[in-house]
């Protein structure tokens, strides 16, 4: 669903626009997935008690994967238009970046639990998913600059 969004996004802008497709239009999408994370994890924190169906916690994770997907796959597909040449090792540095924030968050996801609660220690993590929502803008914004000025040089 978010790479047929995205195509059709860029389709229309290609549209109305240059017909030059730039690798920042492949983020255009991110704008519309990026709040469903934060969202779900403040979801997820606060209901996550006793009181609270199961359920209800499970859910959260529907709108959590719908944003995981809606970045992640943009993110891949600007990484490969942004950096045609060497898109696999673009990637795979996407792959390491990804995996050392997997290997991290466990390290520190007991003791935040036990010192701030599910609620807080949720909430914690969608605080930070909130505080990155920009970094696709900054991207859409001046991504074409800094590769221009920056050029990766084989």
């Amino acid at each position: 669903m978010a790479a047929s969004l995205s195509v059709n996004l860029i389709s229309l802008t290609l549209s109305t626009s240059s017909d030059i497709l730039i690798a920042e239009m492949r983020l255009a999408t991110t704008v519309y997935f990026a709040p469903f994370m934060p969202i779900a994890l403040f979801i997820y924190g606060w209901t996550a008690r006793s009181s609270v169906h199961w359920i209800v916690p499970c859910l959260s994770f529907i709108p959590f994967g719908f944003g995981l997907l809606g970045i992640f796959v943009p993110c891949q597909t600007y990484m490969v238009d942004a950096f045609l040449e060497t898109a696999a090792s673009a990637v795979a540095a996407m792959v390491c970046l990804r995996c050392v924030f997997g290997a991290l968050l466990p390290l520190v996801g007991p003791i935040t639990y036990r010192n701030l609660g599910m609620g807080w220690g949720n909430s914690m993590l969608g605080f930070l998913a909130l505080a990155v929502t920009p970094v696709p803008f900054a991207f859409m914004k001046w991504g074409g600059w800094v590769r221009k000025r920056y050029p990766v040089k084989l």
